[in-house]
């Protein structure tokens, strides 16, 4: 075992422990780093297939506090959304896009700062709104996490309703992004070996942040969203600025 494939286990058992722990942000972690020490596009189908793999993992462990009819309804909204976020790829400025992005999300964890305890949304046409916007952003750029992440917070679910709902939503698309990288030939041997390797950090990565998880409390948790989204926002506005 080289150097390069314990570099890219110990990424991997990062951003499973993160993800773990919030429900999302895994690819916040382990795409900047892996990109460090191997190539983009073996980067890419490897952090996509761990995603599928954790999601599945998440919702085996909890799928009894998943809001599956929510869940659905994302899916179908997101779903909607897909084909005008393509034909908005064509004609509008990404880097616009990033950065007004970064704002508004910068903007909703200062509101939520500013309002600890902010009355929370119902399903229905804010279901819709998300699913339709994470959509849009998925099919232009995708970025199909905040506007659901956004959701499930001002939904007020607790702890590990958010996480569980949040993996109902992210499987269809992780499945979908898989299959998007093998159509595009992304699946080499070398990506696969790495995928391999990854394999028992990723299980090792959930699994502590399972024992963890039961000691974070639901005003930290909140706080580990809050930051998550606030890294997030910074990545995004740096790359709309690096685009301009």
């Amino acid at each position: 075992m080289d150097a390069t494939t314990i570099a890219v286990m110990s990424i991997m058992f990062a951003a499973a422990l993160v993800r773990g722990l919030s429900g999302f942000g895994n690819a916040l972690v382990a795409m900047p780093l892996l990109a460090l020490v191997i190539p983009l596009k073996v980067a890419t189908p490897i952090v996509a297939f761990m995603a599928v793999g954790m999601t599945i993992y998440m919702l085996w462990r909890g799928w009894r506090e998943a809001e599956f009819k929510s869940a659905l309804w994302l899916v179908v909204s997101a779903a909607a959304g897909t084909p005008l976020g393509l034909i908005f790829l064509r004609g509008a400025s990404e880097a616009i896009v990033k950065i007004a992005l970064a704002v508004l999300m910068i903007a909703f964890v200062i509101y939520s700062l500013a309002h600890p305890r902010p009355r929370h949304i119902k399903g229905g046409l804010s279901t819709f709104i998300a699913g339709f916007s994470a959509g849009v952003l998925g099919g232009a750029y995708n970025t199909n996490g905040p506007p659901i992440v956004v959701y499930g917070t001002l939904r007020g679910w607790d702890p590990e309703r958010f996480k569980a709902t949040l993996q109902g939503f992210f499987l269809p698309a992780g499945v979908v992004i898989i299959a998007g990288h093998a159509l595009a030939g992304l699946w080499t041997r070398e990506a696969l070996t790495f995928t391999l390797w990854s394999a028992p950090a990723t299980v090792l990565g959930m699994v502590v942040s399972h024992f963890l998880s039961r000691w974070i409390p639901r005003e930290r948790f909140k706080t580990v969203v809050h930051v998550l989204l606030l890294v997030c926002a910074a990545l995004l506005a740096y790359k709309g600025v690096s685009l301009l």
